[in-house]
């Protein structure tokens, strides 16, 4: 980041209207031009909170793999429930397979374990019911593995089986990066975050991340 940065960004036009004559968008150009000169294994593009210009560009197609951060309140599960059914019904009556997703449920509080339970119960029951109606198809006889069935719901890599994440106030006051690592290691939470997001990306052929 330097003197140039902000100019930069402004000059990346997210409502280009040259897109429906066929050109690609000038996210997708700029993710390509990434590719073509730095030849990373990943991109990793994140979203700033609710719905806007860059979010949904990202539902849209852009992206291998979302991870949708989610919390137990009215407000996120308007927006969650809206996402899912982008990712999910809105696709298939398009004529596509749903798009691949994890969710977190961010930000549990450090509570006694039976609470936590309790509250990570509650999250994935309202995950599931969203994910029953507005992602997962009826099971069929025949089945084609490109896409979600109702009966996949709850598997240890389903869309609809939340990972929890606990709150950390430590994780929100360091200054730099290297202030959070030993917190990040240490946490049991954030590995099986980690674990969870490597293995079912490995799944869809993606490469495993380190």
């Amino acid at each position: 980041m330097d003197e140039y940065y902000l100019g930069k960004m402004a000059r990346l036009d997210f409502e280009s209207s040259d897109v429906e004559g066929g050109l690609r968008h000038p996210l997708e150009e700029l993710i390509a031009h990434i590719y073509e000169e730095l030849h990373p294994d990943w991109i990793l593009i994140d979203s700033r909170t609710g719905f806007s210009e860059t979010a949904g560009m990202l539902l849209s197609g852009v992206c291998d793999y979302h991870v949708l951060f989610g919390v137990q309140s009215d407000q996120s599960w308007e927006g969650l429930s809206y996402t899912i059914k982008r990712l999910g019904v809105d696709r298939l009556q398009r004529g596509y397979h749903q798009a691949e997703f994890m969710l977190v449920q961010a930000m549990v509080p450090e509570t006694p374990k039976g609470k936590k339970d309790d509250l990570v119960a509650a999250f994935a029951g309202k995950a599931g019911d969203i994910c029953a109606e507005s992602y997962y198809l009826k099971p069929e006889s025949t089945r084609d593995d490109s896409f979600w069935y109702l009966d996949d719901a709850g598997g240890d890599s389903a869309p609809d089986r939340p990972v929890p994440l606990l709150y950390k106030s430590t994780l929100s006051q360091a200054a730099e990066l290297s202030e959070l690592l030993e917190s990040l290691r240490s946490s049991k939470d954030i590995q099986d975050f980690c674990t969870a997001l490597a293995e079912r990306i490995g799944a869809l052929g993606l490469g495993l991340p380190t």
